[in-house]
This record gives structure tokens, sequence and C-alpha cells, in this order.
């Protein structure tokens, strides 16, 4: 009977237990590691309903459709649901899913990892080990981003005034006078049972990042201008979300996964669906690359291979150029850039939400937006595509090589540097 592949997936996130679930179910025999492993996640994950297929129920609350606001007379009804994920009872389903298949768990952190050379050397808080994979799904802390996601919410019961339905984007601006930053931010709210709210206000993309304290004064300035009384705050959520990480090219020491891997998605900052969908299919890969034989580095490129097709890659390129394009605009064009998005045929507007289309068909969607915004708004666009043209056009263009590419790099000679645990630390302040 061949031997198991042992690995150790580092970060006890979404993203960490996902993938070392999959993999252990895959065949491997993986260790989780990471420090308190039994703590909530900090984060509070919405996702649309059907991008939970293949799961048991997870949704703590859900809502049949959701509203987008642009401001008083403009507005759209989407009609799809969308649900508040259960943390918990996700975090416990994959818990017993992880352990009926064998796996095993070790609260500490890692230290130092070395190699591969074919196997790495993983040095943590509470030993030593010898593994043929690892795998770095405890966040992004020190690497490199300039785009950020930051958003200030408060979950209350609302004392005065009303909220209906679940808002995904409010785009009316109401900011304070002494507020001089003109990025715009919008408000995502949700009603709740009891008569409580989650209200938070975002901004969906900036350069540099929008600072906590302004959304949370718009957040304040927004709902005494609705009319909405909050008594204290049950809870408080504040989160930074960047949207720009590279994706892995190269094998390197471990296989990324999650944020570390740049698997959010650049134009929502949205990247569980993403991790839901990918971690049975990168453990498959990883699992049946080992039982052939592959070791060290060729295992990482097998995981990457699975995790970035060509046509993924370049559809993440485009949305890069996308989130590129939202830094960019004012708060008015921002509306009308969304009001254009939004009249999109709901297979299209649903396929770019969940990375489900082919490079045409996103390359389309963009057009489409494109022949159907104001004069001024096709002006920011055009200069967007002249900015950003090596890329577009690469997206757009590029032949379908990296797997070639990939595969020419199977037999590479393997590397015994080291890398420290600054690689791939977790950093609890940032999160989906």
């Amino acid at each position: 009977m061949s031997r198991q592949m042992q690995t150790i997936v580092y970060g006890c996130g979404p993203a960490g237990w996902l993938m070392a679930t999959a993999l252990q179910e895959a065949g491997a025999a993986v260790t989780l590691v990471g420090p308190d492993l039994d703590a909530p996640w900090p984060a509070r994950y919405g996702l649309w309903r059907d991008q939970t297929t293949g799961l048991p129920e997870v949704a703590k609350h859900s809502w049949p459709r959701v509203h987008v606001i642009f401001d008083d007379q403009r507005r759209r009804h989407l009609q799809r649901s969308y649900i508040r994920v259960d943390g918990e009872r996700l975090k416990a389903l994959l818990a017993a899913r992880f352990e009926q298949a064998g796996g095993s768990v070790l609260d500490a952190r890692v230290v130092q990892c070395i190699g591969p050379n074919p196997q790495v050397i993983v040095k943590t808080t509470q030993g030593q080990f010898e593994v043929d994979l690892v795998v770095a799904a405890a966040g992004a802390s020190q690497l490199q981003a300039s785009a950020y996601q930051t958003a200030y919410g408060v979950e209350a019961t609302l004392r005065s005034g009303s909220l209906d339905a679940m808002t995904l984007m409010d785009w009316r601006q109401h900011k304070p006078e002494h507020d001089s930053d003109p990025r715009p931010s919008f408000l995502y709210a949700m009603p709740l049972p009891g008569g409580k709210v989650f209200v938070e206000e975002t901004a969906l993309a900036a350069r540099p990042a929008m600072p906590v304290r302004v959304l949370q004064s718009r957040l304040e300035h927004r709902l005494a201008q609705y009319g909405w009384e909050l008594a204290e705050a049950d809870d408080v959520e504040v989160c930074t979300i960047a949207l720009d990480i590279a994706v892995q090219d190269q094998a390197g020491h471990a296989l990324r996964f999650g944020l570390a891997a740049g698997m959010v998605h650049p134009a929502t900052g949205y990247q569980l669906a993403h991790a839901i969908e990918a971690a049975p299919e990168v453990a498959s890969a990883c699992v049946a690359a080992f039982e052939k034989g592959r070791m060290g580095q060729a295992l990482i490129e097998a995981g990457l291979q699975a995790l970035w097709p060509p046509q993924k890659r370049r559809c993440h390129d485009l949305y890069s150029f996308g989130l590129d394009v939202v830094c960019q605009l004012d708060t008015e064009q921002t509306r009308r850039f969304f009001e254009t998005f939004f009249d999109l045929p709901a297979a299209t507007l649903h396929g770019y939400l969940d990375r489900g289309l082919t490079v045409g068909e996103a390359a389309r969607a963009m057009l489409r937006v494109f022949l159907s915004t104001s004069a001024s708004l096709k002006w920011e666009l055009l200069k967007a595509v002249w900015r950003d043209k090596g890329r577009v056009s690469s997206a757009l263009w590029r032949p379908n090589v990296a797997l070639n590419e990939a595969q020419d790099r199977v037999d590479a000679p393997l590397s015994s540097e080291s890398f420290a645990p600054s690689d791939i630390e977790m950093n609890p302040t940032k999160v989906e």
C-alpha cells in the first residue's frame, strides 16, 4: 500500500479548514496547524445561496432578494437569494468532516519552513515535522497590496426607523461636513430577527485604504439622516481586505490558498465562495500528482494549475483591471458605473460576481457596460484602458501557455531555501 501524502495546512480560518478537509478527504494525511484553533471566526461572511452547493445548510439568515440603491429615485432589485453564513456552524461541519476523515490538529504557530528538498521541514512552537506539502492559508499580513476594501459595521436593535429589505449597496452619500475624503462609500444593511439590524459603511476599493474612523463617522451621520436610532451595539465589525494580492506564479516553498493566494475577487472583495469551489479541485490535483510520484515543488505546481487554470487567471487579470477603474472614479461616476453594471443580464451579472465567466464573456460584459454608460464615464474608462493597456491586452489575447510553463517547471531543480513565519503568519485584523 502506498503511503499517504504528509501535509501541513497552516491557518485556521475558512480557507484553512476548507483546504485541510478537502485534502484529508482526497487521501492525504493532514495536520491543521494554527493558534487558537477553537476561536470563533471574527468576520461575518455573506454568500449567494446558490454558491453553497454541496454544503449542508449554513445560513444563519437569508433573504430572497437584495436591493441596490443609487439615489432616491434609482434602484435595482436582484432576484437572487442571499445568505449570512453561520460561521460557527460552518466551522463545526468542516471540523466534523475533517475528524471523521482522520485529520489531526495542532494548536501551534509555524516558526520556520525549510525546503522542499524534496520534503519540507516545518518547525513549530510544538515541535518539528517533515512533510511532503505545506499549504499556507493564514492570511496575507506580510504580502504586498495597495488596494483595500475597508468597512465599519454595527449590529444592534433598531429603536426607530425601519429596514425592510436586505440592501447590498446603498450609494446615497451622507458625509459629515468635516469629511474631506472625496472617495465614495456605501451602506450594506441586513434586517435581522427580533428587531435587530446589521449596518456597515463600506469603501468598496481604495488606494490607500479609507480610514476606519472616516467610515464610522459616515455611518453615524447616515443613520441620523435616515432617522435610524440604534440601541447600544451588540457587536462591532471592523475589517480590511487586501484586494490586489498577487496571484502565486512560482512554486516557492508552500502552496498558498485563500487570501494569501490572491483568491479575493478584485471587484467585490469576496473569497469564501471561491475557496469552497476550489478546495476539492486543488486537493485532488495535489494528491493525484503525489500518487504519480511527484515531489517537492512539483506538488505545488499541480495545485497551482488546478487553482489558476489559464482562463481563470486571465479573467482575474480583467477583474483586477476593473478594480483599478473603480479606484479612479468619483462618487457620481461610481453610482453611474454600478447602475449600468447591475443592468447586465442576470446570467452575466451572476457569472461576473461568481468568477463563472470565460475571458470572452467577461470582456463582452465590460464592453456592454462601456457602451451603456455616459460620455464622461466612457472617457474615464478609455483613459483607464490606456493606462493599463499591457495587462488588458495580455488578459484578452495571451496564449493559454500557463499549463505548459508550469509543466516545464515541474522537473526544475528543487530549492532548499527556508522561509520564516512572517511569510505566512496570520494577521487577525485582516479578514474577508
